[in-house]
């Protein structure tokens, strides 16, 4: 982001925005493997903010995973019925070892 608005304005500048947008509630950040996230968050809306991640234990590297908001969805309700406990915000991690990781792993035992 920083790269994009540097020729307007300054990194303080940026950090203070987004602060204040955390604070509002607006936005929330969280830490995946080294990885920091911004996204928008709207409490007010029905719908579940969902991230998925694959973190290869070897090389650190993190992987953003696309899944079926559907069946996320169910789950949730599933969770909200048995449990009362109502989500708005969802996150997988999966760890593990990356396809190239994998590939040099058997190679370097041959």
């Amino acid at each position: 982001m920083f790269e994009n608005l540097k020729k307007h304005v300054s990194l303080v500048t940026i950090y203070r925005g987004v602060n204040r947008l955390l604070r509002k509630g607006e936005i929330i950040s969280f830490q995946v493997g080294k990885d920091h996230y911004l996204a928008l968050f709207k409490k007010d809306s029905n719908k579940i903010l969902l991230f998925a991640f694959l973190i290869c234990e070897k090389c650190r590297n993190v992987y953003r995973l696309e899944l079926d908001k559907k069946d996320i969805e169910n789950i949730a309700q599933a969770i909200e019925d048995l449990y009362k406990f109502k989500s708005d915000l969802i996150i997988f991690e999966f760890h593990g070892i990356c396809k190239q990781c994998s590939a040099y792993t058997k190679t370097a035992v041959s």
